[in-house]
């Protein structure tokens, strides 16, 4: 019963600049067995953590808007860093690997 309920948790956090729209940002963390299927068509890059947990930058579109993310899985959750591709130059994979190392989770 526990394991179930666990899965239904998630966090979504979304930022949207109201002047700058392609300023669009979003954090989520979900179960591991609730999180995204990964079509290695979608993988640009692979980057490791300092922890030594492997990232995948992907790209993806959402609603006809393309997005780019780095998706890496920690003690059962997988955590989503999304941003808008109009701002990719600006946020790159490397920037979203320093926000991933910035996560510290319990084992």
């Amino acid at each position: 019963m526990i394991q179930k309920v666990m899965s239904m948790i998630s966090f979504s956090a979304q930022f949207v600049n109201d002047k700058h729209p392609e300023n669009h940002y979003k954090i989520d963390v979900k179960a591991t067995e609730n999180g995204i299927e990964l079509n290695e068509r979608q993988v640009i890059d692979t980057y490791k953590l300092k922890d030594e947990t492997t990232a995948r930058y992907i790209s993806l579109s959402q609603h006809k808007i393309g997005f780019y993310a780095l998706v890496f899985t920690k003690n059962d959750w997988q955590y989503i860093l999304s941003i808008d591709e109009r701002i990719a130059e600006t946020v790159t994979p490397e920037v979203l690997v320093e926000i991933a190392n910035s996560f510290e989770t319990e084992s």
